[in-house]
């Protein structure tokens, strides 16, 4: 009987799980997650990386001040009552040419 080492199953289903997920990533359609995952240079995928947690957080940062701004609902009012001593009536024209 062949017995296999239950530590050599893991480093498989790490490796295919790894592969695989690479896979997909490398089609999404977010073009900056592709690109991360297929950078080869440490350095530059950290540097896209953090480009990519800098607009995401810009992103969420503007979304929700334009919510908290429209979930408030803010209203401007203006009242103006004005009780003038003398009212000036307005015009009336009777029209008598009915062609």
């Amino acid at each position: 009987m062949d017995y296999k080492n239950p530590k050599e199953d893991d480093d498989v289903s790490k490796k295919s799980l790894k592969r695989y997920t690479s896979m997909v990533l490398e089609e999404s359609a977010l073009t900056a997650v592709s690109h991360i995952v297929t950078t080869k240079n440490p350095y530059r995928k950290a540097f896209k990386i953090f480009v990519l947690i800098f607009c995401f957080t810009g992103f969420f940062y503007q979304c929700f001040t334009f919510l908290s701004h429209i979930l408030k609902y803010p209203t401007i009012v203006d009242i103006r009552i004005e009780n003038p001593p003398e009212i000036e009536m307005p015009a009336l024209t009777f029209c008598d040419n009915n062609g």
